[in-house]
């Protein structure tokens, strides 16, 4: 490489770190505005925000992962081992909860909405959300107490306010 090539590199990656910690930043206000606003929670529903938070969600956990590091041996797992930046570990914590924030909010949200929102489960049996959810469970060093605590309580709940979600989930 020529050093323009990595100047130019090192410049890139400052601005996607960048943009991840606002992106987290827009995610947290959401996260606020759906806590404290039922209007919020209701405009969220309708515009599909779920799918679109567990989308960027297993966006953002691909970018982590080198190659698919679930399909490989123990031998070679070393090697493969999730590449977190501190940008993306900021992100990924706000995804996810939000997204448990969300789920929680609408099992005890008044069932008098314009838009049914898909359950928890629902949103767990999709395959971006799952895969995510696997990659923090079974790399919990590489992404950390606070991040594998918290898939590990929005799991919970989900499975606490849908138990046949067990059999799926286990």
């Amino acid at each position: 490489k020529t050093a323009a090539e990595t100047v130019s590199e090192e410049r890139w990656n400052r601005q996607k770190a960048m943009l991840r910690f606002i992106t987290g930043q827009a995610v947290q206000i959401l996260e606020s505005a759906v806590v404290t606003h039922g209007n919020a929670l209701t405009s969220f529903h309708e515009l599909k925000g779920i799918e679109t938070l567990t989308n960027r969600l297993a966006l953002e956990m691909k970018a982590t992962r080198p190659d698919d590091a679930m399909e490989i041996d123990d031998s070679r797992q070393q090697s493969r081992t999730p590449r977190i930046c501190s940008s993306q570990r900021v992100l990924l914590f706000s995804l996810v909860n939000c997204t448990a924030v969300i789920f929680h909010q609408q099992s005890t949200a008044s069932t008098a909405v314009s838009v049914v929102p898909p359950s928890g489960a629902d949103q767990i049996k999709s395959d971006g959300l799952t895969k995510a959810l696997i990659n923090v469970m079974n790399d919990a060093e590489s992404y950390g107490g606070h991040l594998t605590s918290l898939a590990a309580t929005l799991l919970s709940d989900v499975m606490n306010s849908d138990p046949h979600i067990v059999r799926y989930v286990h």
